[in-house]
C-alpha cells in the first residue's frame, strides 16, 4: 500500500486502509508520518511547541 500510496485517491487509500488490522495500520501510519517528516524537515512539524 505504502509503495503505491501517490497513484492512490482519498476514496481508494480509504477503502483498502480500512481493511486492515490494527498493527497494519499503525505501521501505515508510521510510514506516512516518517515521509510526512522527512519531507519537512522537521520531525516536531504537528507540535504545539
Amino acid at each position: 500500500m505504502i509503495a503505491h500510496l501517490d497513484e492512490l485517491n482519498e476514496e481508494e487509500f480509504d477503502m483498502i486502509y480500512n481493511e486492515l488490522d490494527i498493527y497494519d495500520r499503525d505501521e501505515v501510519d508510521d510510514a506516512i508520518r516518517e515521509f510526512a517528516d522527512q519531507a519537512i524537515g522537521d520531525e516536531h512539524w504537528d507540535s504545539d511547541n
